[in-house]
């Protein structure tokens, strides 16, 4: 807490947001969701950071100059992701928002697929009602660095990974079928040993578990295809208005 408002000392800072990181790495989902977090959400934070416009200050560690938040008329029930829709408030008033590499929080993570599939078709419900609910900011240039980057960057993943991910994984396993497994070996090579380096690159300047680079290639083969299909399904829930309802993983006693 003392982290996050030692960022408010500068005046034109109205809201911060944490690293929050894994804290229960007990299986392989939930090692995969810790290097998710790591090079996923907190690194793209911390570049998002250089121009004040981080798009998410979540709820499981972040901080709002009160005035701000009342302005912006606090939280709304309208979306399942309160923390996103907020956040995107404050963007949009041309305030600056940053992030404390030096905050840190831990959070139990969903240790089954069940329990990770609950939590993540409701963020990704919530975070497609925030996006079509703020539309706005991506035609209206007065909303300066929310219209410029913040919301492309939100558009391109949450909008074309997870498609573009889908067709790359119908095109390998047909050109797989069709005798092309040579190339596919070569392209997955070169994917995996990206992967590999931005994992190492995030862990590094995270000083995390090097254990968790080992994870790496399911965010090529795995892992990934996973999460692409969930935010497809909550998209295709969002537009025809289907169970858009709170949903949450059972927690753990202890960890």
């Amino acid at each position: 807490i003392q982290e996050l408002v030692r960022k408010f000392e500068n005046p034109d800072v109205v809201a911060v947001c944490g690293d929050i990181k894994v804290r229960n790495r007990k299986n392989f989902l939930t090692k995969c969701q810790a290097l998710e977090f790591i090079f996923g959400i907190n690194i793209a934070r911390r570049a998002l950071e250089t121009f004040g416009s981080i798009s998410v200050v979540p709820g499981a560690l972040g901080a709002f100059r009160r005035g701000t938040l009342t302005e912006g008329g606090l939280y709304d029930k309208a979306t399942l992701t309160e923390d996103f829709d907020t956040t995107l408030k404050v963007l949009k008033t041309g305030k600056v928002i940053q992030a404390s590499a030096y905050a840190t929080a831990y959070s139990e993570a969903p240790a089954t697929i069940r329990d990770l599939y609950k939590q993540r078709v409701r963020w990704y419900r919530g975070n497609y009602q925030t996006v079509f609910k703020h539309r706005d900011a991506f035609t209206n240039p007065r909303f300066g660095t929310l219209h410029r980057l913040s919301f492309p960057f939100l558009l391109l993943n949450m909008f074309m990974v997870p498609f573009i991910g889908i067709v790359t994984l119908a095109s390998t396993i047909i050109a797989i079928i069709e005798g092309g497994w040579l190339q596919v070996a070569y392209l997955s090579l070169i994917f995996l040993c990206l992967q590999f380096l931005v994992s190492t690159l995030a862990v590094l300047i995270d000083d995390e578990d090097k254990s968790l680079i080992l994870y790496a290639p399911f965010f090529v083969v795995g892992y990934k295809q996973l999460i692409d299909f969930w935010m497809i399904k909550a998209l295709i829930d969002v537009l025809i208005r289907k169970n858009l309802r709170w949903t949450s993983a059972k927690r753990a006693t202890h960890l």
